[in-house]
């Protein structure tokens, strides 16, 4: 699976669309396991959770070993600021989820439904 978080860009081919913060945590938490990509923006609309919310989840999870390693974690968002926090985000994941003993080629090689 492919998940796309934003509020107004195109969706790319073979993404799932969400636009909410909660609506893409709950959609990682129900194909844990089966997901290949999961792209983020951040300013998502007034009032609303920023995309940041779901990396800093991630990266949570990561360290507590309650999500399977996620090989493509990408960043699309023009906020520079956020950009940087997700990245770090992003790489802690991945530190943590070494150190539990998964290697990110066993995932990167993984067939998705």
């Amino acid at each position: 699976m492919k998940i796309y978080l934003d509020d107004d860009r195109v969706t790319p081919d073979g993404y799932v669309r969400t636009y909410t913060v909660e609506n893409t945590i709950d959609l990682i938490i129900k194909n844990n396991g089966n997901i290949e990509v999961v792209s983020l923006d951040n300013d998502l609309g007034l009032g609303l959770l920023e995309g940041r919310e779901v990396m800093k989840w991630i990266e949570k999870q990561a360290y507590f070993n309650k999500l399977y390693p996620i090989p493509h974690l990408l960043i699309h968002s023009g906020n520079s600021v956020a950009v940087d926090e997700m990245a770090r985000a992003r790489f802690n994941a991945w530190k943590f989820w070494k150190g539990h003993g998964y290697s990110r080629l066993d995932f990167l090689n993984k067939e998705y439904k």
